[in-house]
């Protein structure tokens, strides 16, 4: 089951389980030194509660507590942070749909804005029987030619992946496309 990343999980997963090829450069560990490795915590813990990166550094700096750079921030957010997750997504993604029982889907999209100008859309396919999310697909309005198809498409092509990974689909429940 899938279980919240603590910040010390990150840490554990960027220096055991992301290689420099997966991080896509090859010099991440000679581009950081260790006070900036260590301040993967602080960002970490920045990124996994949706807080304001600039006001939270700047309430720790307020107080004494030596933060890094913005910029700094957002390359050991992009360099590190964002790879770790990803591959812990994947691996949990993959072991969630090797489990040969047959799915029981929930599935919908949220769009980035209300109404008829969203230019984004992301689709959610839970799998209700395990109350865990398998997949998300993201579509972009220029994709399909307006917001309004951007919910099948999504649709579509979730459960294209699901079937593309031999899965089992006994039940699926969607609002009306």
């Amino acid at each position: 089951m899938c279980s919240p990343m603590t910040n010390s999980e990150v840490t554990e997963l960027t220096d055991s389980s992301t290689s420099d090829a997966e991080v896509g450069n090859s010099n991440v560990s000679s581009d950081f030194n260790a006070t900036d490795l260590g301040m993967a915590d602080v960002d970490g813990a920045i990124l996994f509660t949706g807080s304001n990166p600039k006001k939270v550094l700047r309430l720790l700096s307020t107080i004494g507590v030596v933060v890094p750079k913005l910029r700094l921030f957002f390359v050991i957010q992009s360099a590190l942070l964002f790879p770790s997750v990803y591959k812990l997504w994947t691996d949990q993604q993959k072991h969630l749909l090797e489990a040969s029982e047959p799915l029981s889907l929930a599935g919908d999209g949220r769009c980035d804005s209300p109404g008829f100008s969203a230019k984004y859309l992301t689709y959610t396919f839970i799998d209700a029987s395990r109350d865990v999310i398998l997949h998300t697909e993201l579509v972009q309005v220029n994709e399909v030619g307006n917001s309004v198809r951007m919910e099948l498409e999504g649709l579509k092509r979730g459960l294209q992946f699901l079937l593309d990974m031999d899965q089992c689909i006994f039940q699926a429940c969607t609002p009306t496309v």
